[in-house]
């Protein structure tokens, strides 16, 4: 409670500092330095303090410009505080913010959400976002990590293309991406390198071929490529295909493609290819063949030819060696998926590049502190370190693959897991010299493994947790024997009668549903009739009354067998607590009949509980069925949003529930129509009394601007006096009822009794 308060007051002072005092420095003092603002400023986001800080200035700065001084006032609702470890929380709240200015006053309304962690004793902001309207009050626990998750992803999306580019570097290409629809290859995404090859800008490029990748192939290769595409690849995983591409001068190049199909999460085909610019190889070849020729027909200048054609051999394989390194970068980075991607020297111990923060990059690494590093200086347990070592030592060894799982502290100080994997990559003596590596973050799918072992383990338990055993002669209806391991069982003396028992407890102890359930399962001719079925157990789950007035969930599961020496019928009866898992059942199906916007219950819960209802009405126990329409709800929507629209549909269910007991039913069974079953004698005077009141309090919903549209609503009632009707039937009646409302124009009740 201690921090909820607290982090209350932070989300009061910030609003306060920011928007009515506007002081930006003591705003931003509530802030940590690395602080994430969305929805902030023109861009929308910012990364830092001091970001946030200029943008605040700068926004400021214009509105004093443009007006002047103005006095603001803030009011708060729906505060709420969601403790999400013991270090991080998130705050929600709406904020309604008057603004005075020139005697004239205007209010603006937002939601807003802080995300905050605690450090050096006390609650710090380290995001602040801006919420849209929709959000509800069942996501805001999983926003801010949704949001954490989206930006992550982002951010290290960004790390890799740098990554690529970095790779790149060494190679005249680079790295592409295509669907492939209907004969045509979209854009998927491409990097710089294949852009500036080819004679473009990046974005001169994707605005170019953005529809169709295969307009930039030759024309004389376009059936090669799509041959292979279209034909041979679909049964494949990697392909390589060597063919010509038109520059933006007009001019070709010559291109060999590595590439891989997969699958997007919408179940459409991708292909992801590295791009190697091998002109000068093919014009090498080409001049290779044009003076092989050239030295048939000229013997006398054999041994010059010989010399030049060693040279441009030796310039072949060279390029075709760097060619071959670059490729296999790129070959394990398409195999692999990783948040971080790095290059090691095994031999000097050295990161030769990386996609860590830049502070990170190029560091020399002992092999005693070679850990803290891999994971941009986060620090290791001692057993990852050295399980790190022991797979750098493997690789440096002959090993070509090696990985582990370490634990570590992050530069925030999280604690977290990693999986680190190496891949050797041999020189040209095969000696392995260097290792690429790839570092992901598991810590969320660690962590539910872990919970999930903890939920094994705990069911388990549960399962093998009995309350009491009970040892039952049903041939001679006794007990023979018992033991009790809760105090909540009773113990039975042996010859005790079994089906006297069995009555005497539930009368005792169990309401009337239950006791019939308990009854019908359990007692001695169910049993013989279950014996006579082949059946080899029975359950039955009941509640029962505890001494300190609480009910509890218990189940009784029976195992039936027959004594192989006397022929006797017998069970064996265990006693299980249950309370815990049906409690959680019961509130899943109370969920799944309740509708999300309003809360009260759907079309299909609705029509079961009053069809229930009405099968136990008689000339005593009667009901009122009402259906309620909101009036020109469509112009409603139309004229103030559908954010508002959902917004009065809330306010009825309120209304509707707030008129309701607990016998009664609330339901919504369309977009704009309620329907109640209120149980009990009710007069017409009352139930006209009744009705009345709801479309008064419906009328007092507020509108978005003064003087606007006056809701109301029309209600057509049907009185249940006893005849057996169905659901159908009674629904009918109050919706012509609806009609006669709608048909005298609306915002009014009437009886069914009234329009026959």
């Amino acid at each position: 409670m201690e921090h909820v308060e607290r982090i209350k007051q932070i989300l009061y002072a910030y609003v306060t500092a920011g928007l009515i005092e506007r002081d930006v420095d003591k705003a931003v003092a509530y802030m940590v330095d690395d602080v994430i603002g969305v929805g902030m400023g023109e861009q929308g986001f910012a990364s830092s303090k001091e970001a946030l800080r200029t943008i605040m200035q700068t926004t400021m700065k214009q509105e004093k410009q443009a007006e002047e001084q103005a006095e603001y006032q803030a009011e708060y609702q729906d505060v709420k505080v969601v403790l999400h470890t013991e270090i991080s929380a998130s705050v929600y709240a709406k904020i309604t913010l008057k603004k005075i200015c020139k005697e004239q006053t205007s209010l603006s309304r937002f939601i807003q959400l802080l995300t905050l962690v605690f450090r050096e004793g006390d609650w710090y902001i380290c995001a602040t976002y801006a919420i849209p309207q929709g959000l509800t009050e069942e996501s805001i626990e999983t926003y801010p990590m949704a949001f954490a998750d989206q930006t992550l992803k982002q951010l290290r999306a960004e790390l890799r293309d740098s990554t690529f580019e970095l790779m790149n570097a060494s190679l005249s290409g680079g790295i592409f991406g295509v669907y492939v629809v209907d004969g045509k290859y979209p854009l998927y995404f491409l990097n710089d390198s294949v852009a500036r090859m080819l004679g473009y800008s990046k974005e001169e490029f994707e605005n170019t071929f953005r529809e169709d990748l295969s307009e930039v192939i030759y024309q004389e290769d376009k059936e090669y490529v799509k041959y292979h595409l279209e034909r041979r690849i679909p049964e494949e995983e990697d392909y390589t295909l060597r063919f010509r591409l038109r520059k933006k001068d007009g001019s070709l190049v010559w291109i060999i493609e590595h590439g891989r199909q997969t699958i997007d999460k919408e179940g459409r085909r991708v292909l992801i290819s590295v791009v190697t610019d091998i002109s000068d190889i093919v014009e090498l070849q080409n001049n290779l063949e044009d003076k092989t020729a050239l030295l048939e027909e000229q013997a006398d200048e054999l041994t010059a030819q010989n010399e030049e054609l060693q040279m441009q051999s030796d310039s072949i394989a060279e390029q075709a060696r760097r060619i071959a390194v670059s490729e296999e970068r790129f070959r394990i980075a398409l195999q692999n998926t990783s948040n971080i991607i790095f290059e090691y020297d095994l031999i000097h111990n050295t990161i030769l590049y990386t996609d860590l923060t830049d502070g990170a990059k190029d560091i020399v690494i002992s092999r005693e502190a070679a850990g803290n590093h891999f994971l941009a200086d986060g620090t290791l347990t001692e057993d990852s370190v050295r399980e790190i070592q022991h797979i750098l030592n493997q690789i440096q060894e002959g090993a070509l693959q090696k990985d582990c799982i370490v634990q570590a502290k992050n530069i925030q100080g999280e604690v977290g897991w990693y999986r680190i994997s190496l891949t050797g990559i041999p020189d040209e003596h095969a000696v392995v010299t260097r290792a690429v590596g790839l570092i992901a973050d598991i810590t969320r799918q660690r962590e539910a493994e872990i919970a999930n072992e903890q939920e094994e383990q705990y069911h388990q338990a549960v399962l093998a947790d009995v309350m009491a055993t009970y040892t039952i002669n049903f041939s001679k209806d006794i007990f023979e024997s018992c033991q009790v391991h809760d105090v909540r069982c009773e113990e039975v003396p042996p010859n005790t009668p079994y089906q006297a028992y069995m009555e005497q407890v539930s009368l005792k102890r169990m309401s009337e549903h239950d006791r019939s359930a308990f009854l019908n399962t359990l007692t001695k001719g169910s049993v013989l009739d279950a014996f006579e079925q082949g059946k080899k157990e029975l359950e039955v789950e009941y509640q029962v009354l505890n001494p300190d007035g609480t009910n509890v969930w218990m189940k009784d599961i029976l195992r039936l067998l027959t004594d192989s020496t006397t022929r006797e019928r017998k069970g064996y009866l265990y006693v299980k607590n249950v309370d815990n898992d049906k409690k959680k059942s019961l509130a899943l199906q109370q969920k799944a009949e309740r509708d999300s916007l309003t809360g009260v219950y759907n079309k299909g819960a609705t029509q079961k509980y009053i069809s229930e209802k009405l099968a136990t009405l008689d000339g005593i126990k009667t009901g009122v069925m009402m259906i309620l329409d909101i009036d020109h709800f469509k112009k409603v929507n139309d004229t103030y949003g559908h954010l508002f629209g959902d917004e009065v549909l809330q306010q009825i269910g309120d209304i509707l529930r707030n008129y309701a007991r607990a016998t009664d039913i609330v339901g919504r069974i369309g977009g704009d129509e309620f329907c109640a079953f209120f149980r009990g004698i009710r007069t017409h005077q009352s139930v006209k009394a009744l009705a009345k009141t709801i479309c008064s309090q419906v009328e007092q919903i507020q509108t978005p601007m003064p003087g606007g549209i006056t809701l109301s609503c029309s209600i057509g009632i049907t009185v249940c006096d006893g005849e057996q009707k169905t659901f159908e039937q009674v629904y009918k009646e109050a919706d012509d009822a609806l009609y006669v409302v709608k048909g005298a124009g609306r915002n009014g009740t009437a009886f069914y009794e009234d329009g026959k």
